[in-house]
């Protein structure tokens, strides 16, 4: 097969493109050819190009000595990519404010860019958000951590200071984690749980270290999802224990607002209180319970209906929930 010629570019109109559009990568794009042959014709012209570097802290992460360190290390474990060759991490997802964050805390001049994506599945259009670091020393500060391109089949938790063990995991809980209600498939009821997932071995240290400060009832288990095990650390009745120790000390600039508003929501929820005040605003009748969930299973309402009506202080227009109102949660 013969070879293909190399197309004779005419410099005079190389140029007179690049002094009007200003950028080399439109001008390549235009040309069909590579931004380095256009280079090498601005320079022969005497246009020098100088390579435009964006703001960065480059040595943020060689040294994990704060909270903050430590939680965004935990984000880039679980939601980061580093490509391979070790020079640019990259994020994609659907929350917008967690990219300005770490934007900001790394000094970053890279734009978060937005994105509008077809899903074949549901025939819908949705957003996303996407931010790349582009820095082989940065990225290598941060594999120095164990955090590299294949973390997500081989990562151990990384040696840092114990007390920054909760912000390291509420950085992965952000990334790769949820609290959801589940169905407990024995006692057939629901529960909350929160789930994690992460390595075998990750899952493992972490299991350990929660069982020694007394969050014992949590399980482990593969999920065969991916083409590489992964393992699910799932977390039922101790569930509000987890949270409260992730969230310690935790700011709002080292946190997802998205799940941090749900904690708060359904927390009371999570845990047995003393004592809750429910009227029946059709009877008058004034109930006294210390576990929302039962009260409400007995009386066929919903109850994180009923504690986003007392949070939120909405009036149910229709349905069940309408004579139905929370006056008073003590010790909440």
């Amino acid at each position: 097969m013969p070879r293909k010629q190399k197309t004779i570019l005419c410099e005079e109109s190389v140029l007179n493109s690049y002094l009007e559009i200003k950028n080399a990568q439109k001008v390549a794009k235009h040309y069909k050819t590579s931004v380095k042959e256009i280079k090498a014709i601005l320079e022969k012209n005497g246009i020098i190009l100088t390579l435009r570097k964006q703001p960065l802290n480059i040595e943020y992460f060689k040294k994990i000595d704060s909270c903050e360190k430590a939680y965004w290390l935990g984000f880039i474990q679980a939601d980061g990519h580093l490509k391979k060759g070790g020079y640019k991490l990259t994020f994609c997802m659907n929350d917008e404010d967690i990219l300005f964050k770490f934007q900001k805390a790394i000094g970053a001049g890279s734009p978060v860019r937005k994105r509008i994506n077809f899903d074949k599945r549901t025939n819908k259009n949705y957003t996303s958000y996407s931010l790349q670091i582009c820095s082989k020393e940065f990225c290598n500060y941060i594999k120095s951590h164990g955090v590299d391109e294949d973390k997500s089949k081989k990562f151990s938790f990384p040696k840092i200071k114990e007390k920054y063990y909760s912000h390291f995991v509420r950085g992965i809980f952000d990334g790769d984690g949820c609290l959801f209600l589940a169905e407990r498939r024995v006692k057939k009821h629901k529960q909350w749980r929160v789930s994690l997932i992460l390595t075998n071995d990750c899952a493992n240290f972490i299991k350990d270290y929660l069982f020694k400060i007394g969050i014992k009832r949590t399980y482990i288990h593969r999920t065969d999802r991916y083409s590489f095990p992964l393992f699910f650390l799932n977390i039922y009745k101790d569930s509000i224990k987890f949270l409260d120790w992730i969230y310690k000390g935790s700011t709002k600039e080292t946190r997802l607002d998205r799940k941090h508003s749900k904690f708060l929501l359904e927390k009371p929820l999570l845990k047995i209180a003393r004592e809750i005040v429910i009227k029946n605003l059709s009877s008058n009748e004034i109930f006294l319970s210390n576990s929302l969930r039962a009260f409400c299973f007995e009386h066929d309402l919903d109850a994180p209906f009923m504690m986003d009506i007392f949070l939120k202080n909405k009036t149910p227009k229709k349905g069940r929930h309408v004579n139905w109102r929370i006056l008073e949660i003590k010790n909440y």
